[in-house]
C-alpha cells in the first residue's frame, strides 16, 4: 500500500524530471556567444583612451596606423538574470611592424580602448593597466594576436559622505585571435 508521503515524493520526482528534460531540450543556439575581429590599415582610434572614461564609445577613422578591433558578446544564460555582457576592445600599432610585444608601462603606446556593457558598475577612472599585448604577422594580411590585460579601476565612493574612500576593481581582457585585413 502506498502512503501519502510516498505519493508526494513520486509526484515531486516526476515534476523535477520533466523540468530537467524541458530545460535540456531548449535550443542551445538561442543566445550564442558572438565574436568579431577586424584589422584596419591606414586608420586610427578616435575617442577615449585607456586613461579616460572607459565604458564609452570609440570609433575608427582614417589615419596612419594599423588598428585591431574586437567585439565579444558573452553567451546568455536563461537561468541567470542580468548576466548580459559585451565588450569592444581596440588598439593600434605602427604599420611597418611585423611583430610586437607591449607590457605594463609600454601598453599606453598602443592607445588601447575598452568599451563594455553589463549589469555592473561603471568606473570613474583607470588606475593601472597591466599585462601584455603581442602579435605576429601571418602572411600578407593577417595577424595572430594574444591579449592578456588587467584594467584596474579606482573609484571614489561616498563622495558627499565623511566616510569617503576608494574602491578598486579589476576587469580582465584575455584572448588569442587571428585578425585579417578589412581594407
Amino acid at each position: 500500500m502506498i502512503n501519502l508521503n510516498s505519493l508526494k515524493i513520486l509526484i515531486l520526482g516526476c515534476a523535477a524530471s520533466l523540468l530537467l528534460w524541458a530545460c535540456k531540450s531548449q535550443n542551445k543556439d538561442e543566445n550564442p556567444a558572438e565574436k568579431r575581429t577586424a584589422l584596419y590599415s591606414n586608420a586610427r582610434i578616435v575617442g577615449t583612451t585607456a586613461t579616460s572614461n572607459l565604458g564609452t564609445n570609440y570609433s575608427i577613422a582614417s589615419g596612419s596606423n594599423l588598428v585591431f578591433d574586437r567585439y565579444y558578446k558573452a553567451k546568455e544564460n536563461k537561468l541567470v538574470v542580468d548576466d548580459e555582457y559585451d565588450e569592444h576592445f581596440a588598439f593600434q600599432i605602427n604599420p611597418t611592424s611585423s611583430s610586437f610585444t607591449f607590457s605594463d608601462a609600454s601598453l599606453a603606446e598602443l592607445n588601447p580602448v575598452l568599451g563594455y556593457n553589463c549589469y555592473c558598475p561603471k568606473h570613474d577612472s583607470l588606475y593601472r593597466l597591466l599585462g601584455t599585448i603581442s602579435g605576429i604577422k601571418q602572411g600578407s594580411s593577417g595577424w595572430s594576436v594574444e591579449v592578456d590585460l588587467q584594467f584596474v579601476f579606482c573609484d571614489q565612493i561616498n563622495k558627499q559622505d565623511s566616510l569617503a574612500g576608494f574602491r578598486y576593481d579589476t576587469l580582465a581582457v584575455k584572448f588569442k585571435e587571428f585578425y585579417t585585413s578589412m581594407n
